[in-house]
């Protein structure tokens, strides 16, 4: 048992939801939180069977209007905050020959990948970046290597049984396995910088989903055309720039104080609210509308 996810999801839930949510004794989360107990186990990060009984299960496709717009960076981020109080596994979808952003940022090896994955399963494929965080990369130097739609469906089943939340950082592209991993996914986080023209692909791209959409406008403001495009599909969360993010993400630095940590905090909260619903307030004040609820 990680005692510190323990005290992290005690932040958040009471004792039972805690117990059931990790699948133990009431009374043995009551000890650690008494700090009466210590628990000294071999991990190895090995997967374990885990399904939070107390969280919406969540297949979150982060996802482009355009390139450059931050997604990779919401998208990690997200993940690790997730992290604090479920299994997250954080698939980079990006192919980029020599590895993408979310591969350097993350500090990933070559290998294990998803060629790994379609050998040999996902458990030989992932890669344990902090507690509670696992990731999924592309191959290095992809060459002649295929991920197709049925991998995608393949990868996502087998994930859902040993992780509470999967995060997919998708390129700005809308076909094959992309395409699949959307229609694979419960809710959307559609990255744009708030400009008209982006508004518009990501309507475009968002209105025949069903599913959960929320619209994240990162480093600048949407403004009311944002609010009344998306009013009927998305909720809209404004993420302020974020000076020096980029450097903190290369030194593997993705925790921190300010508007934008806090506007990752809210994204989380609306997506993974606990099912009562009961635990988290809803963040009325950030949405137009929003399907959420």
């Amino acid at each position: 048992m990680d005692i510190e996810k323990v005290r992290r999801m005690a932040e958040y839930l009471d004792e039972e939801a805690v117990a059931a949510a990790l699948g133990v004794p009431v009374g043995a989360v009551r000890e650690i939180l008494a700090g009466r107990v210590e628990v000294k186990e071999d991990v190895k990060g090995t997967l374990v069977q885990v399904a939070s009984s107390s969280y919406r299960q969540r297949v979150v496709s982060v996802w482009r209007a355009k390139g450059g717009a931050g997604c990779t960076a919401v998208a990690i981020h997200l993940a690790h905050v997730v992290a604090e109080v479920m299994t997250v596994l954080f698939v980079d979808m990006d192919f980029s020959v020599g590895g993408s952003d979310a591969t350097l940022y993350l500090g990933l090896p070559d290998s294990p990948d998803m060629e790994t994955f379609t050998r040999k399963g996902l458990e030989s494929a992932v890669v344990q970046v902090e507690p509670g965080l696992w990731a999924l990369r592309p191959p290095a130097f992809p060459g002649s290597f295929q991920f197709g739609s049925e991998d995608v469906t393949r990868l996502v089943v087998e994930a859902r049984k040993s992780f509470d939340a999967v995060v997919f950082d998708l390129p700005n592209r809308d076909d094959g396995y992309v395409a699949e991993a959307v229609n694979c996914s419960n809710a959307v986080v559609m990255v744009t910088l708030g400009f008209p023209g982006e508004l518009v692909r990501a309507a475009a791209r968002c209105g025949n989903l069903k599913k959960d959409v929320l619209l994240v406008a990162n480093g600048y403001k949407c403004g009311p055309e944002a609010l009344e495009r998306f009013k009927d599909l998305a909720g809209v969360v404004e993420l302020p720039e974020e000076r020096g993010l980029e450097e903190r993400m290369y030194s593997g630095v993705f925790t921190g104080r300010g508007a934008f940590y806090d506007g990752i905090g809210r994204v989380r909260d609306v997506l993974f609210r606990p099912r009562d619903g009961g635990l988290f307030r809803r963040v009325t004040e950030f949405f137009a509308k929003g399907r959420f609820f």
